[in-house]
């Protein structure tokens, strides 16, 4: 009857460590669904602050990451290239609508004449 008593211990033993790693699996998973439902919502706010960044601000992030570890003094060289290109493209556009204003428009898509 002792022998009885022992193996009906063991049992209602294993039954409830298994009941415990049950429990603790269900809280495992909800901790894990909790993480993806914060991380989804950090995702979504971040997505909803940078679509309400100004346009200027968007620029100045942006020029930062290009950037990166270049020195500032190095960097110039690049920002003052980028204006240069900007000014030619600019000042191509301007003589390009003035060709097409005094009736040129034939030659405009000639690519012999730039």
């Amino acid at each position: 009857m002792a022998k009885k008593k022992v193996a009906t211990k063991k049992k209602a033993t294993k039954k409830k460590a298994t009941k415990k790693k049950a429990t603790k699996k269900k809280a495992v998973k909800k901790k894990a669904v909790k993480k993806k439902a914060v991380k989804k919502k950090a995702v979504k706010k971040k997505a909803a602050e940078k679509a309400t960044k100004s346009f200027e601000q968007t620029l100045w992030d942006t020029a930062d990451k290009l950037r990166g570890t270049v020195e500032s003094s190095e960097y110039k060289h690049v920002v003052l290239s980028l204006i240069f290109l900007k000014f030619v493209s600019d000042r191509f556009e301007a003589r390009r609508q003035e060709i097409i204003d005094e009736g040129h428009d034939d030659h405009v898509d000639m690519v012999e004449f730039y």
